[in-house]
């Protein structure tokens, strides 16, 4: 703990962390309403490729953070019952949320074929139920375990045979009654997050993690970046040694599920943290705003989503497809705006909701709650 009982902190983790936010929601607003005759060209591509680092950001990040906040504590969390419960309870809460976004609306009218197509699009398995799995096995894998590291090894056994067998699966039967659990393995039936490789990004960023930050968020700089260096060479050696072997895994697999490409994208996420860690030693602390948003990322996402794609009310419905890049990058900024003023709502929403009733009973009923 640090001064005044404030447990330390490694910022440029929530540093990362605020950058994926804000680069998610600008990603999902363009792809929503820019036109298709802005979508060509070499600068788009790369753009879209470094788009795709988004999501293994979040994960790494994700499993990062789990180290932080699990493994470098380890008997304080195994020792709070409350602790343990609460972990379970969000990796649940993340798997509702995710078929919660993934609502069949269309299921529940007079068309079948819409119908059909509603429950296949519920049951396609998004980055939310990933998590979500991954992180109900990383916490029962700490419950069982005797040490921290045997949940690091099995983060990263379990990780690097996701990642490497991701090719191979993408042919697993999706008939019938099976959808809704072979979903978790292939992109083939339309998942866009299936556990493999994408729950391998969070297992191995728990190793990442032990790694580079032994001591948890109480690691110094000095030795966390240059463990992040060392990890992010390794990585991109890894992916040079695989991409010499040439292409793994059978004809027409996803191209998200080559191994050596999805150990480049791990290099390039590490290098970016190992930059921000350099970047993020002097600072002390973050601004109010930015430590809300970086601790409020689930509702950030969930928020953005249900303004873009909800129902009929979405603005996919309503514009999709419709702006020319200047008004989708204009669009984008107020997107962010949007976001992040009712990121605050949510967040003092408890004190928001206190001043209103004593605005309308009364301080004395309001503090009562009659």
């Amino acid at each position: 703990m640090g001064a005044g009982g404030v447990r330390a902190r490694i910022w440029f983790v929530d540093v990362v962390r605020l950058i994926a936010s804000l680069q998610m929601i600008n990603g999902h607003t363009l792809e929503v309403l820019l036109i298709d005759a802005a979508r060509d060209g070499v600068i788009y591509e790369r753009y879209q490729w470094v788009r795709g680092l988004v999501s293994v950001a979040f994960l790494t990040v994700a499993g990062i953070a789990f180290h932080l906040a699990t493994l470098a504590r380890f008997e304080a969390h195994r020792s709070s019952r409350e602790e343990v419960t609460r972990r379970f309870r969000r990796a649940g809460v993340l798997l509702l949320l995710g078929y919660f976004l993934r609502f069949p609306g269309a299921a529940f009218g007079d068309d079948p074929v819409a119908a059909a197509r509603a429950w296949q699009a519920f049951f396609q398995v998004d980055v939310l139920q990933t998590i979500g799995v991954t992180l109900f096995l990383l916490e029962v894998a700490t419950v069982l375990a005797r040490r921290p590291g045997q949940v690091v090894a099995f983060a990263g056994a379990v990780g690097a045979l996701l990642v490497g067998a991701a090719p191979w699966l993408q042919g697993v039967g999706l008939e019938g009654a099976r959808y809704p659990f072979a979903s978790y393995l292939t992109h083939a039936g339309g998942s866009q997050f299936p556990l493999l490789p994408w729950a391998g990004f969070m297992l191995l960023g728990v190793v990442v993690g032990a790694v580079a930050m032994p001591d948890g968020a109480r690691t110094a700089s000095r030795v966390a970046v240059p463990r992040l260096a060392a990890v992010a060479l390794a990585l991109a050696l890894g992916y040079l040694g695989l991409d010499a072997l040439g292409p793994l895994g059978p004809a027409g697999a996803h191209p998200a599920t080559a191994p050596a490409f999805s150990l480049l994208r791990l290099a390039t996420v590490v290098g970016v943290v190992t930059a921000l860690g350099v970047l993020c030693a002097p600072l002390r602390g973050l601004p109010r705003l930015l430590r809300i948003l970086s601790a409020e990322t689930l509702f950030v996402y969930v928020f953005h989503l249900w303004v873009l794609y909800a129902g009929v009310t979405g603005i996919q419905v309503r514009w999709g497809r419709s702006l020319s890049l200047g008004p989708s990058l204009a669009a984008s900024a107020s997107m962010i705006a949007l976001t992040v003023t009712a990121t605050l709502l949510w967040h003092h929403r408890a004190r928001l909701l206190q001043a209103a009733r004593a605005h309308l009973l009364g301080p004395s009923e309001a503090r009562t709650g009659s």
